[in-house]
C-alpha cells in the first residue's frame, strides 16, 4: 500500500498548481495576480509600540529633523521597522515601531521618554500573529 503524501509534498504540489494556474506576472498587471503563498509564522510574538507626542515647530523643520534622525535610529537596530508619522493640523508627531519582543520595546520606550520627556504617549501591543498573517501583516 503506498504511503500517503506528507504535508511538505502536498504544499509543493499546491504551490506548483497555483503557479500553473496563476503564473507570476508584472506586479503592476492586476489582471493576472501572482498566487497567494502561505507565509511562515514568526517563531516569536512581535510587539508594536505606537508613539505620539506634540511637536510644535514649522513643518519644514519637523520634516528635516525626522529625515536627519532616521538613519541614526535605524543603525541602532533595536526595532524591526518604524513608520514615522505626522499630523500637521494638530502638530502631533509619532511612530509605529515593530519589535521582536516586549523587553526590547520596553527598553526603547524608557529611552524615548528620557529623550523626549514624560508627555510622550507610548503604548505597547502584542501582535496577533495568526490573524495578522491572514492580512499580510
Amino acid at each position: 500500500m503506498p504511503k500517503p503524501p506528507d504535508k511538505q509534498s502536498l504544499d509543493r504540489e499546491l504551490d506548483f498548481e497555483l503557479e500553473e494556474t496563476f503564473p507570476a506576472s508584472d506586479p503592476l498587471d492586476v489582471t493576472r495576480p501572482a498566487p497567494h503563498r502561505k507565509t511562515p509564522r514568526p517563531t516569536k510574538q512581535r510587539v508594536v509600540m505606537i508613539v505620539t507626542f506634540k511637536w510644535d515647530a514649522p513643518e519644514d523643520e519637523v520634516h528635516r529633523e525626522s529625515v536627519a534622525q532616521a538613519p541614526e535610529l535605524a543603525r541602532r537596530g533595536a526595532f524591526l521597522s518604524k513608520l514615522i508619522l505626522r499630523d500637521a493640523a494638530t502638530k502631533t508627531s509619532g511612530a509605529v515601531y515593530v519589535f521582536a519582543d516586549r523587553a526590547t520595546a520596553e527598553r526603547w520606550r524608557y529611552d524615548l521618554r528620557k529623550r523626549r520627556g514624560p508627555d510622550v504617549e507610548a503604548r505597547i501591543f502584542e501582535v496577533n500573529e495568526e490573524a495578522s498573517a491572514l492580512t499580510r501583516g
